[in-house]
């Protein structure tokens, strides 16, 4: 979270606030573990991505992440014939 801070400042010439990202960060993995989720991070490619296109706004990011939940659930049948070891080495 704080690489892809870091790498959004130097693209947009500000600063961030590490302590808010933290927090913000803690919170929300925090939450995720009360609904059996697992712990998330920054997303650089994500974050690079918006500012290069002009994004201005946080909701970008929710737009963002709205379309990716769009394709997992129509798309997410196609992953169903691969082993769950090939899975699961891929994520970690």
């Amino acid at each position: 979270t704080l690489l892809t801070a870091v790498i959004g400042d130097s693209l947009t010439r500000k600063e961030h606030d590490s302590d808010k990202e933290l927090r913000g960060q803690g919170l929300a993995n925090m939450i995720s573990g009360l609904f059996g989720a697992l712990p998330g991070a920054g997303a650089t490619m994500g974050t690079v991505t918006n500012i290069q296109v002009g994004a201005r706004s946080p909701l970008s990011g929710v737009v963002r992440a709205l379309v990716l939940a769009l394709v997992v659930l129509v798309a997410g049948g196609l992953t169903e014939p691969i082993p769950m070891a090939v899975l699961a080495g891929i994520a970690v």
